[in-house]
């Protein structure tokens, strides 16, 4: 805990913390409403803002605990595992291995740098662990890194709002994380090894307070491998009520107001990224030896539902509840292997059970 403390008091004091799922965040996040910052004299050029009407508050700093529920994981081999020579006397991989339960801790921070009514400019940064509890995890590497290492993220990014007029506009958004089952004195490891890269970019139109939208294409890492998508941005408020928040296909949400400080979410999202497994087989196996950059794609759809509500003034409590669902948990034996949205030809294929998950935070909300 104290490690943990200690990175994230180092990203704070650098004004780049954050901390997802996420996880390879390539949804452009939305801040301050600066309308009172528009010019309004006659012959001034004027911008849109990046808002509607009863958005969800932006996030600016804060964080919260997640827990998941028990589930299983079933492995097979992947066709170059059985074809190496080294593995004749290797038994085979586990059919079965019990999952207790997931949890970890994330911290946010959204920290503004730039707020004119021309451009805004946001520096990000985020951590966020999974600590897998592991019925009996065998002598395998993989389960033993989950189970005494755990899965971690950390990264920092840059946010662009550049409106053009007083219709039109454009998001930059680029980030950097480092994933993996790196510890805070592998630092120089992870950032070799579990660097991953994405971005995204959003031309888009806001065609009165209650409506904008907009199209793109993002890199994102959200499908557990890397992968260049279009992305459609459609936020949109319908009364005093009903919303929807959509970035495509990274999520989807309906949104219920019911009054200027709660409001109620239901939804999807898909969070993932792929995870370099440090191999430890020296000293608990032998099963992965002669592979010394394995990733781990991970990807998950969660269907939930999230409840907001203002504590006092800025402070905000977020309550999350849902279902995992798996898309993606195989074992790929190097970073630069390119497995593709639906090619399986993975190391270690490995079917993991859905379960029910909550998340609790708490926050610091734009005005």
């Amino acid at each position: 805990m104290r490690k943990i403390l200690l990175l994230f008091t180092m990203l704070f004091t650098a004004e780049l913390s954050y901390a997802q799922d996420s996880t390879g965040v390539d949804a452009p996040p939305i801040d301050d409403d600066f309308s009172n910052y528009e010019d309004v004299g006659s012959g001034v050029k004027r911008y849109c803002t990046q808002k509607v009407q009863n958005l969800t508050p932006a996030k600016l700093y804060g964080g919260g605990y997640e827990v998941q529920g028990p589930f299983g994981i079933q492995s097979k081999k992947g066709e170059s595992y059985k074809n190496d020579a080294n593995y004749n006397d290797v038994v085979d991989s586990p059919n079965d291995v019990n999952v207790k339960a997931v949890h970890g801790l994330h911290f946010n921070v959204n920290y503004p740098i730039i707020s004119k009514s021309s451009i805004i400019v946001s520096l990000m940064a985020q951590y966020q662990e999974s600590r897998f509890i592991i019925d009996d995890p065998k002598e395998y590497s993989l389960y033993r890194s989950l189970n005494d290492r755990g899965l971690r993220t950390g990264g920092i990014g840059t946010t662009i709002f550049k409106p053009i007029n007083e219709t039109r506009f454009m998001i930059f958004q680029a980030q950097g994380d480092i994933n993996g089952d790196f510890q805070l004195n592998e630092l120089g490891t992870a950032f070799s090894s579990g660097l991953t890269l994405s971005g995204a970019f959003i031309y888009g139109w806001k065609k009165n307070d209650r409506f904008m939208w907009g199209i793109g294409v993002t890199r994102t890492y959200r499908g557990g491998e890397t992968l260049h998508i279009p992305i459609l941005l459609y936020n949109r408020t319908f009364n005093d009520r009903w919303g929807v928040e959509v970035l495509f296909p990274a999520r989807v949400h309906f949104r219920r107001n019911f009054s200027p400080k709660s409001l109620l979410q239901l939804g999807y999202e898909i969070v993932g990224n792929s995870y370099h497994i440090s191999n430890t087989s020296d000293q608990i196996g032998r099963d992965l030896r002669p592979y010394n950059d394995l990733q781990l794609r991970r990807s998950e759809i969660k269907i939930r539902a999230i409840y907001e509500q203002s504590l006092k003034n800025f402070i905000w409590i977020s309550l999350q509840a849902g279902f995992r669902y798996n898309y993606k948990f195989n074992l790929s034996e190097a970073r630069d292997i390119k497995e593709g949205l639906f090619n399986k030809k993975f190391l270690l294929n490995n079917d993991i059970g859905n379960t029910p998950y909550l998340s609790v935070g708490i926050y610091l909300v734009s005005p």
